[in-house]
């Protein structure tokens, strides 16, 4: 991947983080538009590939990923 893609990218997700209690994160949501997913699912298949990694490590995925519906 080219540098500028790489620092475009890494300025947008911080451009995405949301801040409580002293706690980052980043709704799935934003994510997707950011990496161009134009379906959810698609993007949702990616996040369980992920998921099923850190299941093989030793890292917990609840201290990583937390699910939760946001109101539309």
């Amino acid at each position: 991947m080219k540098k500028e893609i790489i620092v475009r990218l890494s300025q947008s997700i911080e451009e995405t983080v949301h801040i409580e209690q002293d706690v980052e994160y980043w709704m799935a949501r934003d994510l997707q538009l950011l990496f161009e997913y134009s379906n959810w699912d698609d993007f949702l298949n990616v996040i369980e590939k992920v998921k099923k990694t850190y299941s093989s490590s030793k890292l917990l995925i609840i201290n990583h990923f937390r699910d939760f519906m946001k109101m539309v």
